[in-house]
């Protein structure tokens, strides 16, 4: 599996991240970052990892990707989105690629990774746990009108 963000692959991963963050509950499926934006958040975002981050491909086409980052502890990776296209979904994309990054982080000497899931996100959560994620106290988001000053 090639590492992401090698010339080339990226707007491939664009496309796969678009299609990918419509369908993550609580994400508003109607925004769509640009090129520019989404670069900044998953290939030029500080601490990205090159050698953590990786790219599924069906022959020349981009189905998946996935990025750790290290920020602080160079031991404690952190898992950005698992982005795979929806045509490749249940097949088995996004748990190769996680499987991936585990073992490049094993062989990078990082020792605890950190990954996130929106609740209602069944299917990545699922993947999570197959894998050995465990779940870990979170934060509670509450919504509401905002009050008058």
């Amino acid at each position: 599996m090639p590492e992401a963000g090698n010339s080339g692959f990226e707007p491939g991963m664009y496309e796969v991240g678009l299609d990918a963050t419509r369908d993550i509950p609580g994400l508003d499926a109607s925004h769509a970052p640009t090129y520019e934006q989404w670069r900044a958040t998953e290939v030029d975002r500080p601490g990205r990892r090159k050698d953590l981050s990786f790219v599924a491909l069906a022959g020349a086409e981009v189905i998946g990707y996935a990025s750790l980052h290290v920020f602080g502890d160079p031991a404690v990776a952190h898992s950005s989105l698992t982005a795979v296209s929806r045509h490749w979904r249940n097949k088995g994309v996004a748990t190769a690629i996680k499987r991936a990054q585990i073992d490049a982080a094993r062989r990078a000497g990082i020792v605890r990774l950190l990954t996130e899931s929106e609740e209602r996100n069944a299917p990545m959560r699922r993947v999570n746990e197959k894998l050995g994620y465990l779940p870990a106290p979170g934060i509670v988001v509450l919504q509401g009108p905002v009050a008058p000053v």
